[in-house]
């Protein structure tokens, strides 16, 4: 079922297009109550749907009455929830909870995936072209529909009584972690495996990495990693590793790293013609404790970043996208 666009008579503003699933019953109108609001209050947040183990369920738009193609997009999302389940499974081997953010960034805007509750995600839409004086992570329409789309997920959370994951860790972002002061200050472990570095990247990654909020950069090519340093071994981060050793996650991201070419790729096919346009410049897995980036350079060189603490994911994302801008060429 599809209810049409209409103006709302005290705003003037055109009211979100809506569709539904026919089986949908009023146990989805606070759902569908928040989705709607979501996308009339945030512009940039194109479009809006809903999935439970896999199934649509609802959605809503700003895409215009004559937009044909919805369709499309609901397959678009059940292929996206599909691909998500899929990486969450890997990643589980690091040992820092599921996925609960997948941001998938190009050249002319993203599609988002968050998780509400297992069983339970929501798909948005973005469209804006990064502006050439600012970081990729900092695309203004991108971060408004990460925000809000993040804030939709922590919303629906609530409505079952669950508290909020802090996806992107906005609800922290911009604080600092002040046990990282109580310790001496650490060397980046380092390690280099290729000749063939663009110049000064080895001493912007060393300097890039700290216990604060980015733990981890690689530089990887598409025959492998070719440069990586971390502060895993931070005195800080201790607690961080209970279960796990700091070889044994510093392994893991090592070998994911070499993954991220293909799941870019695996993207590129699942995303053509249907979402936003261009080949996949920007990835943020964002788990229970952390995220994992990718960062496009070029069509044979990318770098990732990993932060295991929640608190810091955007802090993290804008410092990697820092370190990746002079090196990029789109």
């Amino acid at each position: 079922m599809s209810t049409s666009p209409r103006r709302d008579a005290e705003s003037g503003d055109v009211e979100p297009h809506v569709e539904e699933a026919r089986f949908l019953g009023e146990e989805f109108t606070e759902t569908l109550e928040a989705c709607v609001s979501a996308v009339r209050k945030t512009p940039a947040l194109a479009h809006v749907s809903h999935y439970g183990e896999g199934l649509f369920n609802l959605s809503a738009d700003r895409l215009g009455p004559d937009y044909r193609g919805r369709e499309a997009l609901r397959g678009l999302g059940r292929r996206l929830d599909s691909f998500v389940a899929r990486v969450e499974t890997r990643l589980l081997g690091a040992r820092t909870g599921l996925l609960i953010r997948t941001v998938l960034h190009t050249a002319s805007g993203s599609l988002q995936c968050n998780s509400v509750v297992p069983g339970q995600s929501v798909v948005g839409l973005s469209r804006g072209v990064p502006p050439p004086d600012l970081a990729l992570s900092r695309t203004p329409e991108v971060l408004q529909a990460d925000r809000e789309l993040s804030a939709l997920a922590t919303a629906l959370r609530k409505l079952v009584r669950q508290l909020s994951q802090n996806p992107g860790g906005y609800e922290s972002e911009g604080e600092t972690p002040s046990l990282t002061s109580l310790h001496p200050p650490l060397e980046p472990w380092s390690r280099t495996t290729s000749d063939e570095l663009p110049a000064g990247l080895a001493r912007a990654c060393l300097d890039a990495v700290r216990a604060e909020d980015l733990h981890y950069v690689a530089y990887c090519t598409t025959d492998g990693v070719g440069f990586e340093a971390d502060q895993l071994a931070h005195p800080s981060l201790r607690s961080f590793f209970v279960g796990i050793t700091v070889e044994a996650r510093r392994n893991f991201y090592r070998v994911f790293s070499r993954e991220l070419v293909d799941l870019a790729r695996r993207f590129n096919q699942l995303n053509a013609g249907v979402g936003p346009e261009g080949p996949l410049l920007r990835l943020v897995l964002d788990v229970e404790q952390g995220a994992i980036y990718y960062y496009r350079l070029n069509p044979r060189a990318y770098l990732v970043g990993v932060t295991i603490d929640q608190e810091q994911v955007t802090n993290a994302d804008h410092r990697l996208a820092d370190l990746a801008r002079p090196y990029t060429t789109r």
